[in-house]
């Protein structure tokens, strides 16, 4: 990329980057909940009755040990090889998801698409710009908290310093 501004195509010349985002999207999701569902849905022989309130959890469904290994693990590597949008991730096969944080099937958000560049190009921007250092100590990502519909991390300090 050089000294120009990235763009969403340069993903394929930084498959490390965009493997980070994926990882990042999956392993600390925004909410832990997804949207709360109404309707009518047969699971494995058993029928959910009409007006049943459905709340998926984001954070069990990014974590399933049958589709990740090591899912308690920040690995970025796992996405490494998988060279499709996020986007064309998420309009195959469940099994073959990077993550759940849109959503899934017909009830996917919208602006996923859209959300995708977004992150991907803020994220290169900072990246190519900045060296991110910690204050005083590295922060403790684990912890964090959920005291609205948004998952945050604890304060912590870092500082940004100008590529030169």
């Amino acid at each position: 990329m050089n000294e120009r501004q990235p763009h969403f195509t340069d993903k394929h010349e930084t498959p490390y980057t965009f493997s980070v985002l994926r990882e990042c999207l999956r392993y600390k999701p925004v909410s832990q909940f997804g949207l709360i569902y109404y309707y009518i849905v047969e699971v494995d022989g058993y029928v959910i009755p009409a007006n049943t309130v459905l709340v998926p959890s984001m954070n069990s469904m990014n974590r399933n040990p049958s589709i990740y290994r090591n899912p308690d693990t920040f690995i970025p590597d796992r996405f490494i090889h998988d060279t499709k949008s996020m986007m064309a991730s998420a309009n195959g096969k469940t099994e073959d998801r990077d993550q759940f944080s849109f959503g899934w099937g017909r009830r996917i958000c919208p602006s996923f698409y859209l959300a995708e560049i977004q992150m991907y190009l803020a994220f290169t921007m900072i990246i190519a710009r900045s060296v991110i250092e910690p204050v005083d100590e590295l922060p403790n990502l684990s912890e964090h908290t959920t005291t609205n519909p948004i998952s945050q991390p604890l304060p912590y300090k870092v500082k940004f310093i100008r590529r030169g």
